[in-house]
């Protein structure tokens, strides 16, 4: 995660992928509000299938983020997170 300011509640994790499925990097750009909630998510470089970037998204919109910096939260933040998958 590349969001100045903010950190994962709980890591998003990457799930099961189907054997057939390609490995790749894909690149999102996701928003919060100012109470970290995750209230957008845009692909900004796709290197998997359409299905697994939705099984992604929807990993990520499970979680939320936690400010760790001082003083109050920007009404929404902007930040990237990036997902590199490998051949076992």
């Amino acid at each position: 995660l590349s969001m100045g300011g903010w950190e994962w509640d709980d890591q998003p994790k990457v799930p099961q992928i189907p054997e057939n499925e390609d490995v790749g990097r894909i690149e999102f750009e996701i928003e919060c509000d100012a109470d970290g909630q995750i209230i957008g998510i845009k692909t900004l470089q796709r290197g998997l299938s359409p299905k697994l970037e939705q099984l992604l998204k929807e990993e990520i919109l499970r979680h939320s983020l936690v400010k760790k910096s001082p003083g109050a939260a920007p009404e929404s933040s902007k930040g990237k997170i990036v997902f590199i998958l490998k051949a076992r």
